[in-house]
């Protein structure tokens, strides 16, 4: 790969670094122009992965919107990658990739759905699962579960 597009691409990833790395709390939210969009971009693939998967479309939208806003090339502060901005280990886990694929959109929204679904087998439950996607501790699980239901009544 030429110079002009390996640093087009290093552009790309700060940009979207900036525009979505503090993803906690209120920033966390969404509106619908967001949802809109996410659901142009991401809406095949997000069915796709939500059949495959047995996980509601909704919730895999919903995630997306809370993590990355929709943006492929998103990296957060622990440099999490991709649309539903996994953790080098944890993606490895999930997908048995290399962590680069974390960029390419579908491969992340399966990643997604079926993250959620191992999470569901484990602990019981959809809403309890969707908690454990983003963080181990209690009052975090919840602050993230009602982050992600907030924004999947956009996809409703």
């Amino acid at each position: 790969m030429d110079r002009f597009w390996k640093a087009l691409i290093v552009l790309a990833i700060v940009v979207t670094f900036f525009l979505v790395s503090s993803r906690s709390g209120s920033d966390a939210t969404i509106n619908k122009k967001i949802a809109d969009d996410i659901r142009n971009w991401w809406g095949s693939d997000v069915q796709d992965a939500a059949r495959y998967y047995d996980v509601p479309a909704e919730r895999i939208l919903a995630v997306i919107g809370t993590e990355s806003k929709g943006q492929e090339l998103a990296v957060g502060k622990a440099k999490e990658r991709g649309l539903g901005q996994f953790l080098k280990s944890t993606w490895e886990d999930v997908t048995g990739t290399n962590f680069d694929a974390a960029y390419d959109g579908r491969t992340n929204i399966f990643a997604i759905a079926k993250y959620l679904s191992q999470l569901r087998r484990q602990h019981g439950d959809l809403d309890t699962a969707t908690g454990f996607y983003n963080a181990s501790m209690l009052s975090k699980r919840l602050a993230y579960l009602n982050s992600v239901k907030s924004n999947e009544a956009y996809f409703a």
